[in-house]
């Protein structure tokens, strides 16, 4: 449902995929997923500088409103499985776009690692806000 041309955030879908099935996290209210590339630089004797960005994955994260321990419950399993010596596997996040035209597209981030990074702020009448960080190996165009 884009807007004079422009995307809005009710144009995307995601879905989480992790070794053990899909993950269902409710009430999604943002998304960023950022290249991180490690750029490295090279100063010439005579002071030119050339720089060299090298793809170093991605960095993203998911923000909810709370409606239920889903977060909690995600990552306290993901805690003992760490503690308990379990191998703990990669996840994928799949974003489908519908763009301004009509058209869809699909975008795969693989290799996720998540880290939970804020369980909310409980305060009066406020929304408590729930905060999800991810890194991926990969992130390319399937659709």
């Amino acid at each position: 449902m884009a807007i004079n041309t422009l995307s809005v955030g009710r144009d995307i879908t995601l879905n989480i995929h992790s070794p053990s099935g899909e993950i269902y996290i409710p009430t999604v209210i943002s998304f960023t997923c950022k290249p991180k590339p490690d750029v490295r630089s090279s100063i010439a004797m005579n002071g030119n500088v050339l720089f060299a960005p090298i793809p170093l994955g991605y960095a993203g994260s998911i923000v909810i409103d709370r409606t239920s321990p889903a977060l909690q419950q995600i990552w306290t399993a993901y805690e003992n499985a760490y503690y308990s010596g379990q191998n703990l596997l990669a996840s994928t996040i799949t974003e489908t776009i519908k763009e301004a035209d009509g058209t869809v597209t699909q975008w795969i981030a693989t290799g996720v690692m998540f880290d939970a990074q804020d369980f909310g702020d409980w305060m009066g009448n406020d929304i408590v806000k729930q905060t999800l960080n991810f890194n991926a190996s990969k992130y390319k165009q399937v659709v």
